[in-house]
């Protein structure tokens, strides 16, 4: 993303002093042995939010914009992903309208709680990683809930087996 920002020689700099400033607090943190996992990983986000906060203050208003453009643009492929996916398992599984609409109402649930934890910046990295994954089985189980035997069955199959191409490098999708 930084490609796109046009940065000045100046505000190369700036950035190569706060990664080389990051990456040498990171190394510190690293060899220190006496303190606990917990306290580690609290460290580690202080140091990475400290980090952004630094980048951040190199940026210009329009370089700011413009990441924020591109995020919204991921957002939305995002979606755009998503909704293809929901297609796709409709007409695989052969939903109802029904089945759809619940299914789909879930999904976009799972997607809003997901960005609201994603958002808090009260939690650790860990603690968020901990709440999607709780999320992602939840949103799971409501998804059997909704489908048929038959349709469950297909619906595991199919994620095994889309899984296993991705996992390959076999699937037609794009990969950055």
């Amino acid at each position: 993303m930084m490609k796109d920002l046009q940065l000045s020689d100046s505000q190369l700099q700036k950035i190569k002093v706060i990664r080389k400033d990051r990456h040498d607090q990171l190394a510190e943190l690293e060899k220190n042995d006496k303190i606990s996992l917990k306290e580690y990983r609290s460290k580690k986000a202080v140091i990475l939010k400290e980090n952004k906060k630094n980048m951040e203050s190199v940026l210009t208003p329009e370089q700011k914009a413009k990441i924020s453009q591109k995020k919204q643009e991921r957002q939305i492929g995002q979606e755009t992903k998503a909704d293809y996916r929901l297609k796709m398992m409709r007409s695989r599984l052969g939903l109802s309208d029904k089945q759809f609409e619940e299914i789909s109402k879930e999904q976009k649930r799972v997607s809003e709680t997901r960005k609201k934890i994603m958002a808090n910046e009260n939690l650790l990295p860990e603690q968020k990683k901990s709440a999607v994954k709780d999320l992602r089985q939840s949103g799971r189980s409501n998804m059997e809930q909704v489908l048929s035997t038959e349709q469950l069955e297909k619906w595991k199959e199919l994620r095994n087996k889309e899984g296993n191409q991705e996992r390959r490098g076999s699937s037609g999708a794009q990969r950055r």
